[in-house]
């Protein structure tokens, strides 16, 4: 009973991650619809920008690691890698400690799209805050600052 109590309490909590993940999306599928002609962006369909996310958020990593969180082959992720690395969104090398093992990460310049979809995101999470209060900013930071706490260790 404890333990569904604890599940009905974490419901708001639940609701805006699902907001702010509703929030990062749309900044995603804005920024890619304003920058996609003439770009890198321009050449990448929905599989190639998951594998993309999962190198900007696990990279640099090895392909093991792309394939893992990716769920795709082992063919289909290296076939994908390779176009990407061709078009020029992801660097691909050798590992120094196991030659065997391959490593990718975002280019400097998908690296700088990735950055300007952050400012973005964080653009609007501010105008979503700006009508708060300095005791509301302040009770949300706080929380904040806990929660950041608890997932980080």
């Amino acid at each position: 009973m404890k333990g569904e109590t604890l599940m009905l309490d974490l419901n708001d909590f639940f609701r805006i991650h699902d907001n702010i993940e509703r929030v990062r999306r749309q900044c995603i599928t804005d920024y890619w619809e304003e920058i996609k002609t003439g770009d890198i962006v321009a050449k990448l369909n929905a599989t190639q920008r998951k594998y993309l996310f999962t190198i900007k958020q696990h990279g640099p990593c090895s392909l093991q690691t792309v394939m893992h969180y990716t769920g795709f082959s082992c063919s289909a992720t290296s076939t994908a890698i390779d176009k990407l690395v061709r078009i020029g969104a992801v660097n691909r090398v050798r590992n120094e400690d196991n030659r065997r093992e391959i490593i990718v990460s975002l280019s400097s310049e998908m690296d700088d799209h990735f950055k300007r979809i952050e400012a973005l995101f964080r653009k609007r999470i501010s105008a979503a805050l700006s009508d708060c209060s300095s005791d509301e900013l302040e009770m949300i930071l706080r929380g904040a600052k806990i929660l950041l706490e608890k997932f980080t260790g």
